[in-house]
C-alpha cells in the first residue's frame, strides 16, 4: 500500500494507472515502469508512484522465432528425458528387487550348507557315540559286570 508523501495515510487503490518505457540501454534492453496517480483521502494531495518495474529486450522477428523454437526443442528434450529418467527409476526398482530376492536365496542357501554341515556332524557324533557304548558294553562285559 502507498502512503501520502504530505500526511503519510495509506492509499490503497490509483485513481490513474498507464505504463512509461525509458530508453533502451546499450544491449537492446529497456524498463518499462507502472505508475499509478494516487489522491490521498485526508488531505487531498495527488502523487504520483511506481508500483512495479519489468525489464525488456527488442529482439528481431528472426530471432524471436529461434527463441522460440529453442525453447520448443528444449521443452520436447526435457520430456523425453523425463521419460527416460521414469523408466530408469523403474528399472533400478526391479533390479534392487533381484538383489533382494537373489540375497534371500544366498542366505537361505547358505543355512541349508551350515544345517547339512550339522547333520553329518551329527551323524558322525551319533556314531562315534554308539562305538563308545559298544566298546563300554564289551568292555564290562569282559570284566563280567552287570551293565546298567
Amino acid at each position: 500500500m502507498v502512503s501520502c508523501p504530505k500526511c503519510k495515510t495509506k492509499v490503497a487503490t490509483p485513481t490513474k494507472t498507464w505504463s512509461i518505457l525509458d530508453d533502451p540501454d546499450r544491449d537492446g534492453g529497456m524498463t518499462e515502469r507502472k505508475v499509478g496517480f494516487y489522491e490521498c483521502s485526508q488531505c487531498s494531495t495527488r502523487f504520483p508512484h511506481v508500483y512495479g518495474r519489468q525489464k525488456l529486450k527488442i529482439v528481431k522477428t528472426e530471432q524471436w522465432q529461434d527463441l522460440k523454437t529453442s525453447l520448443s526443442e528444449a521443452e520436447d528434450a526435457k520430456a523425453e528425458l523425463g521419460e527416460r529418467v521414469g523408466g530408469l527409476e523403474r528399472e533400478r526398482d526391479m533390479l534392487h528387487s533381484e538383489v533382494r530376492t537373489l540375497g534371500e536365496k544366498l542366505v537361505l542357501a547358505k543355512l541349508e550348507g551350515k544345517a547339512e554341515t550339522l547333520q553329518r556332524e551329527i551323524e558322525i557324533l551319533t556314531s562315534g557315540k554308539r562305538e563308545l557304548e559298544e566298546e563300554v558294553r564289551n568292555y564290562t562285559q569282559a570284566l563280567n559286570v552287570p551293565s546298567v
